[in-house]
């Protein structure tokens, strides 16, 4: 597993096929964008990807880089396509275009009170990987 933190907002964690972007910005604050190095995540050009948190599907540059932005505070969860089965249940939301689909959770969390990262986020990361099965 590999932990960095390339700004004061956001958190890169990299484990087996999961590419994970955390940020403390909360909800509300401007869209950023965001770019996972090649080197940092292992991700091949041209490789198309799912972000299995908000199903939304991308495509690596002819480098293996990611561009994505960052809303909300929402954090991204990424891994190949080929490699995320149904976790979507096929429903996946393309990043142009009106494709509308619905849904349901609940969740909590709560912050350490200086911008820190949700407790609750960082379970959600930890209980997608678990099901995942990574070793």
């Amino acid at each position: 597993m590999s932990v960095t933190v390339p700004t004061a907002d956001d958190m890169l964690i990299v484990k087996g096929p999961l590419v994970s972007v955390l940020t403390n910005v909360g909800s509300g604050a401007a869209n950023h964008t965001f770019k996972i190095e090649a080197a940092a995540s292992g991700m091949a050009a041209n490789t198309q990807v799912l972000d299995i948190v908000q199903c939304e599907s991308f495509t690596t540059d002819g480098s293996g880089n990611l561009d994505i932005t960052l809303s909300d505070g929402m954090p991204r969860v990424m891994m190949a396509q080929a490699d995320a089965g149904n976790v979507c249940d096929g429903y996946v939301k393309p990043t142009t275009g009106g494709t509308s689909g619905s849904g349901s959770g609940s969740g909590s969390g709560s912050g350490n009170g200086a911008g820190g990262f949700s407790v609750g986020l960082g379970a959600i990361v930890v209980g997608v990987m678990a099901a995942l099965t990574i070793v």
